[in-house]
């Protein structure tokens, strides 16, 4: 049996890791300095804020990269996923994360 390549696999779980936590950089919407991710439009860095501008295609754009998805499917996940949690974009309300059930 064939050793797993452990290089390859430390490569990816750093990216995963770095994608999770990145040191603040400049968003590429409005300019600020802030924890940023590639999900605005044409993968383009945005802040939390910029982010929930279009929470929609922030989601679908998320879905497609970590988890790999068509932009159909991964759209049909951001519709569900907002609507059971409807409030996920907005930091400061206090039932961020509560389910809409």
């Amino acid at each position: 049996m064939e050793k797993p390549d452990m290089s390859n696999m430390r490569q990816r779980i750093l990216e995963q890791v770095t994608k999770r936590n990145p040191a603040p950089q400049q968003c590429d919407d409005c300019g600020n300095i802030d924890e940023v991710r590639p999900y605005g439009p044409n993968k383009s860095c945005v802040c939390p804020d910029c982010a929930a501008k279009d929470p929609h295609g922030t989601m679908t754009r998320m879905f497609m990269d970590i988890k790999n998805m068509s932009e159909e499917e991964a759209s049909s996940h951001a519709t569900r996923f907002l609507i059971i949690y409807p409030n996920a974009f907005d930091r400061d309300h206090p039932d961020q994360f509560k389910r809409n059930d």
